[in-house]
């Protein structure tokens, strides 16, 4: 349900003023992810810009002394294994600039919780907020993995579907789905930062409102959060059909990498022969300052520049695919995901349980084509309209289609029907 953004502008927010409250209740984060680009290209200039700038140094000697063999070897090998990795991850860096150096953080007010991304030369912004009366409760959580870290959990009663937040340290999980090795019946929002940063917003969370946490309790017996006393701004600011039922099943189906195994092959073998016949033409270059005649090289790079020009929209699909995205299905609907990523742009729609009337499967196969598609239609009682549906759903009329795979297939029929049974076939 759309909820008004918070307030923005270019300073950071005035301190709120509910009662009782410590701090700014603008948790800023620019500063550390600033830091955090920084230390990127100082990884990159010691494991990849010092070697090629150590191996300069006898290439230059073999160059003046006309040691075309040497001055050979160390082109061919230095510029394979250093050179192209390092023009590829400095440009992702320069890619992703936008998203470390803007101004962001979380700010903390009497209405609730505004996640700000502001917009950044090419980069849209993307800013959320979550009103208290969405708030269920907020407690800690476990990032797990080979460096587990603690991580600050806000669940709520019911999400903004249309909410986007920024990717890097503010994630929207729907309820039922996994995410770092945890699962809740839940919508919530994961803040994954620094552990100082996590503390000071822990901090500011508490002073506005500490009846929504949750305390660890003994031997795992979840702890249900202190109810607020009668008369305080916390009581109040609840509003009183807030749900406090505990939500039905929720199902969650991944779709990530759904139809990708050519796209990855197509993409692997035009960026090998990219970068294989650049060097190969570097190589022949080198050779010709030596024997004085041209040889391959041009009709090298121009082979090099075409599948170079081949890649690239190639290269642009890997959001889409990488991105996380899969069919969400609870009691208020079903959810299309597919989460924005780099430069793809947000495609999560969600269909509420009373715009659905006959949801459907088939197998089709087109013509001229073996290969069997599997279908799911979901009907609705009037066209699909507002936002984009993910690359694997289509909207033909009343009905919105999804293309999934033969497992996925039923995976996905699967967690429907365990939702509304009803809106099948037989019932």
């Amino acid at each position: 349900m759309p909820h008004d953004p918070p307030a923005s502008s270019d300073h950071q927010p005035s301190r709120p003023t509910v009662p009782g409250t410590h701090g700014s209740g603008w948790v800023d984060l620019g500063k550390d992810q600033r830091l955090t680009w920084i230390a990127y290209w100082v990884l990159l200039g010691l494991f990849l810009g010092l070697p090629m700038a150590i191996s300069a140094i006898p290439a230059y000697s073999a160059a003046t002394s006309g040691d075309s063999e040497t001055l050979r070897e160390y082109v061919s090998v230095f510029a394979l294994f250093f050179g192209v990795p390092l023009l590829v991850l400095g440009g992702l860096l320069v890619v992703n600039a936008p998203r470390y150096l803007t101004h962001q953080g979380v700010e903390l007010s009497e209405r609730g919780i505004g996640i700000v991304h502001h917009s950044k030369w090419w980069l849209r912004g993307e800013t959320g907020f979550v009103p208290w009366a969405d708030v269920h409760q907020i407690a800690w959580g476990l990032r797990k993995g080979r460096n587990p870290r603690r991580t600050l959990e806000v669940h709520l009663r019911q999400a903004d579907h249309a909410m986007r937040l920024p990717p890097r340290w503010a994630t929207l999980v729907l309820a039922g789905k996994e995410k770092w090795g945890s699962t809740a019946s839940r919508p919530r929002i994961i803040f994954d930062l620094d552990r100082k940063i996590l503390t000071r917003l822990k901090e500011e969370l508490a002073a506005l409102r500490p009846d929504l946490f949750k305390e660890p309790a003994e031997r795992g017996t979840p702890t249900a959060p202190a109810e607020p006393a009668q008369g305080s701004p916390q009581r109040d600011a609840r509003p009183p059909s807030a749900p406090e039922t505990t939500p039905g099943p929720s199902h969650w189906v991944s779709m990530r990498w759904q139809g990708a195994l050519g796209w990855a092959v197509a993409t692997g073998l035009c960026v090998y022969l990219t970068v294989g016949l650049t060097v190969v033409a570097i190589v022949i270059a080198v050779v010709a300052t030596d024997t004085g005649e041209i040889g391959a090289s041009p009709v090298m790079l121009a082979l090099a520049l075409l599948c170079g020009l081949l890649s690239w929209p190639l290269v642009r699909m890997a959001p889409r695919y990488s991105t996380r995205q899969g069919v969400s299905a609870d009691s208020t609907g079903i959810t299309l995901v597919q989460e924005p990523k780099r430069w793809f742009s947000d495609r999560t729609a969600h269909i509420p349980w009373p715009q659905v009337r006959h949801i459907s499967q088939d197998v089709a196969t087109p013509s001229g084509n073996r290969d069997l598609k599997y279908i799911i239609d979901i009907e609705l009682r009037a066209p699909f309209r507002g936002t984009e549906l993910p690359t694997w759903a289509v909207p033909d009329g009343d009905t919105v289609r999804i293309w999934p795979s033969k497992a996925r297939h039923a995976e996905i029929v699967q967690a429907l029907r365990a939702t509304r049974p009803d809106l099948f076939p037989g019932g």
